[in-house]
């Protein structure tokens, strides 16, 4: 049956699903839009890529695409960095590169805005200078 705007029935149902499935894929832009949520942000690039630290702090995340990692890649600090490996949906991932360093890679097309702010929030408390730290205590 042809509903509004010709639409077939079945056809809005498999559209309504498909839309269900990935309600809010990330991206560069919700990178950018989590990272203004926090003080002292400065955007930039590293390693020719799209990139935030905190200011006066170190490196905190970075685009990363390459032949060696798939593109819409994050690269971001991170306590958890074991946990995260084991996490069996293919989200977060690592390369010999990273090796002993507290870093992980994000595929932002599977991450959820939700996981992703509090992925970003964390590596600012790592990140963070101590006075930015102390200044903000609730993040």
């Amino acid at each position: 049956m042809v509903g509004l705007g010709g639409v077939c029935e079945k056809d809005r149902g498999a559209q309504s699903r498909r839309h269900r499935t990935f309600p809010h894929v990330a991206t560069w832009k919700t990178v950018q839009k989590v990272a203004a949520t926090l003080p002292d942000m400065e955007e930039g690039t590293s390693y020719g890529t799209p990139s935030f630290k905190v200011r006066g702090g170190k490196f905190m995340l970075r685009m990363r695409n390459d032949d060696e990692v798939a593109t819409n890649t994050l690269v971001l600090r991170t306590s958890e960095k074991e946990a995260l490996l084991a996490d069996e949906r293919g989200i977060f991932f690592s390369t010999p590169h990273y090796d002993g360093h507290p870093t992980i890679l994000v595929r932002l097309p599977k991450i959820s805005e939700r996981e992703l702010r509090e992925l970003v929030t964390e590596a600012w408390r790592l990140t963070a200078p101590p006075r930015a730290r102390k200044a903000h205590p609730d993040i």
